[in-house]
């Protein structure tokens, strides 16, 4: 059941659309959010120097993706918080169908003049997002970031 984690963007007019995959799913949340980071300041490397606890709650699994997410892109425009890692804890289904996200954002507060200012991404997207668990047992998933 070995399946390799990454990503590719993939061809989009206005938008950066994006085909994640990963053997497990916090390996595909990780991966997901560790892009959308590299659109948002594509380098240098980025010091580990803070933790941002981040747990959110959905109905479904695309919901918990966007909400997630959005919640990163929170602490990027409100804190200038820039994602060097992300340690995904845990993601669980509760007993009232509720799906949850336990995880901590590694990073550091954005530098002028050290980090690289990439694409400003306004929100992610429900637009064509497919999120499918593969034969081999790992997932896939695509997605857009709205910039």
């Amino acid at each position: 059941m070995y399946m390799a984690t990454g990503h590719e963007f993939l061809s989009h007019p206005a938008d950066i659309q994006v085909a994640v995959w990963a053997p497990t799913l916090e390996g595909l949340f990780k991966e997901t959010g560790i892009t959308l980071a590299r659109v948002i300041v594509p380098g240098p490397k980025i010091k580990l120097a803070r933790e941002i606890e981040v747990i959110t709650e959905a109905d479904d699994l695309k919901a918990l993706l966007v909400d997630w997410l959005s919640d990163f892109l929170y602490h990027f425009d409100a804190e200038l918080f820039v994602v060097g890692d992300i340690d995904v804890k845990s993601i669980e289904k509760n007993d009232e169908g509720m799906y949850r996200i336990t995880s901590m954002l590694k990073g550091e507060t954005f530098k002028k003049g050290h980090h690289k200012q990439g694409k400003e991404v306004k929100a992610i997207t429900y637009s064509y997002m497919t999120l499918d668990k593969e034969e081999n047992g790992g997932y896939r998933l695509t997605i857009i970031f709205d910039i």
